[in-house]
């Protein structure tokens, strides 16, 4: 199976919260600097919400990188 790195570039990220709403299992926004977060950045197989979230956003922040196959 392969082992997946979720990157969020939060310096392009326009803090729309798009991929918290659509993957709430990966992304959550923090309340106080109203920016999101992944919540853990090592995966394995596939996600279906994580590459929507990722076509979802407008600033194209999020970044998925196979790490292990």
């Amino acid at each position: 199976m392969q082992k997946k790195e979720i990157e969020l570039d939060t310096f392009s990220c326009k803090k729309c919260g798009a991929c918290a709403e659509v993957a709430p299992e990966h992304f959550e926004m923090d309340e106080d600097t109203e920016t999101p977060r992944v919540l853990d950045p090592i995966i394995e197989g596939e996600h279906q919400d994580l590459e929507q979230a990722k076509a979802f956003c407008p600033s194209e922040s999020i970044e998925i990188k196979v790490i292990e196959e």
